[in-house]
């Protein structure tokens, strides 16, 4: 038996008390270890060491209560409480001092080790067990919405209130990562940053920062927050074995204690030093530095620190997103076929609001996104999809059974076409379906059960269209989508069963969705888009004929969508980029106004058509994320609405131009080309994290016919 000195705790007069074991009779271990977050996370593993070699002992793990909170619930300990057990303990293991006393004689050593040795037991190499925080999972998504590539950020040091990292570190490892969204965190509103605690004046304003501090001060939250996140940056060892925790490839901003002292011991990470010459120390408070340990670490250095983090950790070679709703054992029936063929697989769980306890099919998946209501298929099949990061993603029903290699079947098949699925779909001339085949030259569509893409197919033809929400022909205009853009699929048959139609059962709306669905499908495809069986070259006729309408009127006062193109003109400035500029009518009119202006759009017939217009103006083909420089306004009239990853896309443009002018229709417009209605408050909510402004755009009537956006980026001295 291991005896350590007890001393009292917070809370408790005589502190944990010693008593006899009578025989036979179950023994009552205490284990102990008070603070700080870092180190009572690096005592779990010796924590699960203690319950796996005293297998019938009651096992008390005591800690400080914000520790207490976050650790309810652990499988490794019967109780988790900072007050002692009034019954006594047949053993106490304390843990407090385990390393410092090492540290302090010059003998570094990392603390999980230390926790293990004075325990007496053989160290377990794993990430620590946290208990999930799955009731706050709504929480979290309502701050972080699916889509962008968090970040999580621990900003100060809690233990070393002086070792901080500069504002200037931050600010510039933002810039350098305008693709990644930096999640500020911290229990304070806004800390300083910094060691000569100034305000900070840029990092929380930038356009790629969410600043969520002083929302997550209860650990738990902080927890189900770092769930949202791809990764994990910080200067504070609580949030870096947090993270670590959390599953995330963490990087630490470090100085004063030895890279082998702190690291996780299982999982990706990475340390950088911030290489002070008085290093190691244990007394930051006599600092003759002034606490600043980190002054050499750079963010040009940690940046490049994330992104090889983030690639070496950019997942398996294929995610698969199961959605999920109640059925917990055909759900988990599904997952061990998955794991049997694909054991490296990254599976993404979408539990579309089950109701049922789902806790075994939760166990056999990387990630769970956990939606608080069944928001049908469409929306969570779409919910999965932005959170998958493999190069080839599949969508994959949970009544399926995959036969062994049928997922590497269709990984390989879509690495080659690009697509693939196990059967095709087949819609006759009225667009109403007409069965199954295998034949991918006789289908129409990929079926939806165990549709594969690459993810450079996913991102150019986007995710499910939610217009189709609850559900029904998703898998329809996906694939003519698909089509619409040359893209052809495989088919590989005999991959998978099909347990047949069970992902759906218990939607009542279904039903009524097939019926709306099935005829706005004809109404948005028929004469516009290439099916399989039809004559291609009718349709590129029809499509010439569409673009080579002139649409200078426009540009005429009389015209009844002048007051937009004069709002945007009025304001447009310097250089100009307009993205979605069609036949480039905008485009000309600022050229001869005397602006430098540059038009964009994806369609090769309308840039054609464009430089054939206005042959002395520059136009360029391609999508706003294909589009590089910097300009000083980014116009883009009646596009948003048009695209599927509005998110994304604003972002895109906020990181082109110091001014993003941009118009949309306000509210309902009969167009089945859009993706989305847009509201002012929608639009608000949409620019807010950019503090743009909207305003409306009357026509000649006075009816608010269109919204005007507009959103600048902040100032370096601001």
């Amino acid at each position: 038996m291991i005896h350590v000195s007890v001393r009292p705790v917070a809370g408790s007069a005589d502190g944990p008390r010693l008593v006899a074991g009578k025989p036979g009779a179950r023994e009552r271990i205490l284990v102990r270890r008070w603070a700080s977050l870092g180190d009572v996370l690096m005592a779990l593993p010796a924590l699960r060491a203690v319950r796996r070699s005293r297998p019938g002992a009651w096992v008390h793990l005591q800690c400080a209560p914000p520790f207490a909170r976050l650790l309810q619930g652990s499988a490794d300990a019967d109780l988790v409480s900072s007050e002692p057990d009034p019954g006594g303990y047949t053993r106490i293991i304390d843990l407090d001092g385990a390393y410092e006393r090492q540290a302090r004689a010059g003998r570094w050593q990392h603390p999980a080790e230390a926790f293990a040795s004075a325990a007496g037991v053989s160290l377990p190499r794993m990430r620590y067990p946290v208990p999930p925080a799955a009731d706050l999972a709504a929480w979290a998504a309502e701050r972080l919405p699916v889509g962008p590539l968090y970040v999580a950020c621990g900003l100060r040091s809690m233990c070393r209130p002086k070792a901080q990292w500069h504002e200037a570190g931050w600010v510039a490892q933002a810039r350098a990562l305008p693709d990644v969204t930096f999640v500020a965190m911290d229990p304070q509103p806004r800390p300083p940053l910094g060691a000569d605690g100034k305000p900070a004046r840029m990092f929380y304003r930038l356009p790629n920062v969410v600043d969520l501090t002083g929302q997550t001060q209860d650990l738990r939250q902080a927890f189900a927050i770092l769930g949202r996140c791809r990764a994990c940056v910080s200067v504070d060892t609580g949030l870096y074995h947090l993270g670590n925790a959390a599953g995330l490839p963490v990087l630490g901003l470090f100085a004063g204690v030895p890279s082998g002292a702190r690291e996780p011991l299982a999982g990706p990470c990475l340390s950088i030093d911030g290489e002070a010459e008085c290093s190691p120390c244990l007394d930051w408070s006599r600092c003759a530095r002034g606490g600043n340990c980190l002054g050499g670490v750079t963010g040009k250095r940690a940046a490049a620190g994330l992104s090889e983090l983030l690639y070496w950790t950019r997942g398996a070679d294929i995610s698969v997103v199961v959605l999920c709703y109640n059925r917990c054992e055909m759900t988990a029936d599904c997952l061990r076929s998955l794991r049997a063929d694909v054991p490296d697989a990254e599976i993404v769980l979408v539990d579309n609001g089950s109701w049922e306890p789902m806790g075994a099919a939760h166990e056999l998946a990387t990630r769970v996104v956990v939606l608080r209501d069944n928001v049908g298929v469409t929306r969570g099949f779409n919910a999965g999809l932005r959170e998958a990061s493999a190069d080839v993603i599949c969508m994959l029903g949970n009544d399926t059974i995959i036969h062994p290699g049928g997922m590497q079947a269709l990984a390989e098949a879509a690495r080659r076409t690009g697509i693939s699925s196990y059967l095709g779909g087949i819609l006759d001339a009225n667009l109403l379906f007409a069965g199954y085949t295998t034949d991918p030259a006789e289908s129409t569509y990929p079926d939806g059960t165990s549709l594969t893409a690459r993810r450079d197919v996913w991102e150019r033809v986007g995710w499910l269209d939610e217009v189709w929400s609850p559900g029904f022909c998703e898998d329809s205009d996906w694939g003519l989508r698909a089509r619409s853009m040359g893209y052809d699929w495989e088919i590989v048959p005999d991959v998978l069963t099909h347990l047949g139609s069970q992902t759906v059962r218990g939607d009542a709306g279904l039903a009524e969705s097939a019926k709306r669905n099935v005829r706005l499908l004809r109404e948005r495809w028929q004469g516009w888009v290439p099916i399989r069986h039809r004559d291609d070259a009718a349709y590129r006729e029809h499509y010439q004929n569409h673009c080579q309408g002139d649409t200078r009127p426009q540009m005429d006062p009389g015209n009844y969508e002048h007051p937009r193109i004069a709002w945007l003109m009025e304001r447009a400035a310097g250089r100009v980029l307009d993205v979605g500029c069609c036949t480039g009518d905008l485009v000309g009119a600022l050229a001869a106004a005397g602006l430098d202006v540059t038009g964009a759009d994806p369609g090769e017939v309308h840039i054609r058509i464009a430089r054939e217009r206005y042959p002395g103006v520059r136009f360029v083909q391609g999508f706003a994320e294909d589009l590089g420089g910097e300009w000083d306004t980014v116009l883009a009239g009646d596009v948003i609405e048009h695209v599927l990853y509005h998110v994304t896309f604003l972002r895109c443009l906020v990181g082109l131009g110091a001014r993003v002018l941009l118009t949309t229709p306000n509210g309902e417009w009969p167009s089945p080309e859009h993706q989305r209605v847009y509201t002012p408050e929608s639009a608000a909510a949409l620019v807010a994290p950019y503090g743009g402004t909207v305003e409306l755009i009357p026509d000649r009537d006075g009816r608010p016919r269109w919204l005007g956006i507009d959103v600048r980026r902040p100032c370096e001295s601001s």
